[in-house]
């Protein structure tokens, strides 16, 4: 899933999760629209920060069809779970 269909996954989810909770009075609407509207903002900046990590970086290069293999050290291929990435 590329970044725009994880935040729309994201977007339903909070819509979800804030009408039942709304509903069953656990929250008041403008409560709701207060968290999902900081969980909106925060989610791009923790997504960011793990695509320009060199994980994320290696990962997102592994994902690739055309690529073969990824020859890295032991410390970065542990951090990436994937049959193209060895030591």
């Amino acid at each position: 899933m590329n970044p725009d269909q994880w935040l729309s996954l994201l977007r339903t989810l909070l819509k979800i999760g804030g009408m039942f909770l709304v509903s069953k009075g656990v929250l008041t609407d403008v409560d709701w629209t207060t968290i999902s509207g900081a969980v909106i903002m925060l989610a791009p900046v923790g997504w960011d920060i793990y695509v320009h990590s060199k994980a994320g970086k290696l990962a997102s290069v592994a994902a690739m069809p055309e690529v073969k293999k990824i020859v890295t050290d032991p410390e970065t291929a542990v951090e990436i779970d994937h049959p193209k990435v060895t030591t």
